[in-house]
């Protein structure tokens, strides 16, 4: 039996290193409050949708946000989605989140009433998309749908000049680039502004 003993010696060592390399795995860690409370306050004061929408995404990317920093992300983008008309159907599915996550939420009402009225509106734009539009009437209902790169798109395609107001999204989303920055001015058919002289359409877009 002797000669079975070097075998049984290296069995035992090779379960006892097996063993020793064996760790529990980590306990999830929660992103700390007071970092957490520093990005939720820089999308709160930020007036840009795009950039609220971002910084956002950024926390719900965090793979342990508490229930309640989560109910507090979506709560805060689906609010401004639809304060501020972009991407309807991603405001429902925030709100709609909000209340699985705290179905005993103290503005469920509020919430409830929110979803059906956003509801509404994309009925009201598909029956709007469907007919007759002027292009700047088609193009904010598109980005009300949150199909921004359809409006970027049928926008750089028509050759007219956007609005100021579309001209700051599209730059933002990096469809639109400053002098040297693309390739097909932003003014062509329509007339001339001051907003619009210098601008190009970007190779491609950057969002």
């Amino acid at each position: 039996m002797h000669f079975l003993k070097p075998f049984l010696i290296s069995a035992l060592l090779a379960t006892g290193l097996l063993s020793a390399c064996e760790t529990t795995p980590p306990d999830p860690v929660e992103m700390d409050p007071a970092v957490f409370s520093q990005q939720f306050m820089r999308a709160q004061t930020s007036g840009s949708i795009l950039h609220i929408d971002r910084l956002l995404q950024n926390l719900l990317a965090y793979p342990f946000l508490s229930d309640q920093q989560e109910v507090q992300v979506r709560r805060l983008r689906a609010t401004r989605k639809k304060a501020l008309q972009f991407d309807y159907p991603g405001a429902i599915a925030d709100y709609q989140a909000v209340l699985s996550l705290s179905p005993e939420s103290p503005d469920r009402a509020q919430i409830e009433a929110n979803i059906r009225f956003l509801q509404q509106e994309i009925i009201s734009i598909e029956e709007r998309r469907a007919g007759l539009q002027t292009l700047q009437d088609w193009f904010d209902d598109t980005i009300r749908m949150g199909e921004l790169e359809r409006a970027a798109s049928r926008q750089r395609q028509s050759r007219l000049s956007p609005t100021p107001a579309q001209i700051y999204l599209l730059t933002e989303a990096g469809y639109i680039c400053p002098p040297g920055g693309g390739v097909q001015p932003v003014h062509q058919f329509s007339p001339a502004s001051a907003e619009t002289a210098d601008l190009v359409w970007c190779q491609a877009a950057t969002s």
